[in-house]
């Protein structure tokens, strides 16, 4: 994780006390090769765990959680922000 936190330290911006800025490789724009690198990374963390799926926050967790389910060969599920009108009476 030391890449991350190198990336975050050269690229993000702190905007103030609560909002960090990293949509140069994160958010409005994926470095995919990078972030591939974070999801290999994370899957070497949870190798020891049986994973069947990965869930996620809807906007900014979805890169991120799509390349670690490609790895992991898991499912990804994000929360949504808002009630769909296509959804049936299981959820959560």
């Amino acid at each position: 994780m030391q890449a991350l936190k190198d990336k975050i330290l050269n690229e993000g911006i702190v905007l103030n006390n609560h909002i960090l800025k990293v949509d140069s490789f994160f958010n409005h724009q994926l470095d995919v090769m990078f972030l591939n690198e974070v999801a290999q990374e994370l899957k070497s963390l949870f190798k020891d765990h049986e994973m069947t799926k990965i869930l996620t926050a809807e906007a900014s967790g979805i890169a991120i959680a799509t390349l670690v389910g490609l790895h992991c060969k898991v499912p990804v599920v994000y929360a949504k922000k808002f009630e769909s009108l296509t959804l049936e009476d299981d959820v959560f």
